[in-house]
């Protein structure tokens, strides 16, 4: 499944602060479950994005911070 939405993305984008550690400035738009996750979806949906910044986003690519806390932080943002 698929779901493409570049104006969603673009609105993770304008944040401009990280949704991890709080900090202002410059992030990145990050797929809780990764677009390739699972065979090739895309789900770019809200509820599977989250803004870091790259210090956060590298630190979840390198193991540093787990999946579940960014489920914990969407799923606060979502209720």
């Amino acid at each position: 499944m698929k779901i493409i939405d570049e104006a969603c993305l673009q609105s993770f984008r304008d944040k401009r602060r990280c949704e991890f550690c709080g900090k202002g400035g410059p992030v990145e738009t990050h797929h809780v479950f990764g677009r390739g996750f699972g065979g090739g979806n895309r789900l770019d949906i809200p509820i599977n994005l989250i803004s870091l910044d790259r210090k956060c986003h590298q630190a979840f690519h390198n193991g540093k911070i787990k999946r579940s806390a960014l489920l914990d932080i969407v799923a606060r943002r979502e209720v």
